[in-house]
């Protein structure tokens, strides 16, 4: 059976309080790097204006940060939408789901 593990804004919030990068805050969760076996999904959450529409070029850095951790595993579908609000007026907030080792 597959295992997967939905990591809810856990890494750009911590970017946002500077507390530790993404893939440190994605090892906290899981326990180790090495069960990755790949990035599933990630969604994306921009906190935009009604005019601007780059919502996915923003996301775009955070794909090719975890393509630049992972290689191959870390190559994923994607969604990227704009919101009128994100909690603690965050700038960005990902949603992903990572396949993992048992």
């Amino acid at each position: 059976m597959k295992k997967y593990y939905t990591i809810l804004a856990l890494l750009l919030i911590s970017v946002y309080c500077q507390a530790q990068s993404p893939e440190q805050n994605l090892k906290n969760a899981m326990g180790d790097l090495n069960k990755v076996k790949r990035i599933v999904k990630v969604f994306g959450m921009v906190n935009s204006t009604e005019t601007f529409t780059d919502q996915s070029k923003v996301i775009n850095g955070f794909s090719d940060l975890m393509i630049q951790v992972f290689g191959d595993k870390g190559k994923h579908a994607r969604s990227a939408v704009g919101m009128i609000a994100l909690p603690m007026n965050m700038a960005v907030e990902i949603e992903m789901i990572v396949e993992v080792e048992n």
